[in-house]
């Protein structure tokens, strides 16, 4: 009798240990890889233009942005700075930089770039520097973004040429390109850790990552 009970007692520690030792094992990758940044779920949304956290879509028109963040209101003329500011201060507000060929349009951390002779045909490039597709910026390292996606079309050190709407000089970037049809996924690391999300339409944007940061500073 005591042969037995030991015996199931050793059989119930192995398996315990078994499952102990799978838990440990999955532990980085399966945050990694949830149901909502697996590879058919993010191409999903890319191929519908869609950057997770906004209701703005590629192709938008800059209307269509103002009508769903808000701006700044004008004062009156009749009202002081000093009336109108206490309301509005905790408030946030679509900042909108017109450059020489490019629009930038930012509220808090997305950014939504269109053509200024082109703005018929929208939003080109959307930018998001939080949480894009359940990647969330600072936390996620190269390996959480190939692990849940697979490995991508292009992997390089991109320069700031092909940065102009990061702030700074950052000299430890790496990029990793994903391809879905006309629509392109770029993941921006700083140091091994993810700054910003890019959504591009290429049809739209053809030679657009040959802009410069000054094309987007107000003259």
């Amino acid at each position: 009798m005591r042969r037995w009970l030991a015996m199931l007692l050793c059989a119930g520690l192995a398996l315990g240990l078994c499952a102990c030792g799978e838990t440990g094992g999955q532990s980085v990758t399966t945050t990694a890889k949830t149901a909502l940044n697996t590879r058919e779920a993010v191409e999903q949304q890319v191929s519908a233009g869609q950057m997770s956290g906004t209701d703005v879509k590629l192709g938008d028109t800059p209307q269509t942005v103002l009508t769903i963040y808000p701006t700044a209101p004008s004062p009156d003329s009749s009202e002081t700075e000093q009336t109108v500011a206490p309301a509005v201060q905790d408030e946030l507000f679509l900042e909108i930089t017109e450059g020489q060929q490019l629009t930038r349009m930012q509220y808090e951390a997305y950014q939504f770039f269109y053509i200024n002779d082109q703005a018929e045909q929208g939003i080109g490039v959307i930018i998001n520097s939080k949480d894009a597709y359940h990647f969330t910026a600072n936390t996620t390292f190269i390996e959480d973004v190939t692990y849940a996606l697979g490995e991508p079309d292009v992997q390089d050190q991109p320069g700031m040429d092909q940065l102009f709407f990061m702030l700074g000089t950052p000299t430890n970037l790496q990029r990793l390109t994903y391809l879905f049809g006309t629509k392109r996924l770029d993941f921006i690391f700083d140091d091994g850790l993810l700054a910003m999300t890019v959504l591009t339409d290429t049809e739209i944007y053809d030679g657009f990552y040959t802009a410069t940061q000054s094309d987007t500073t107000t003259a």
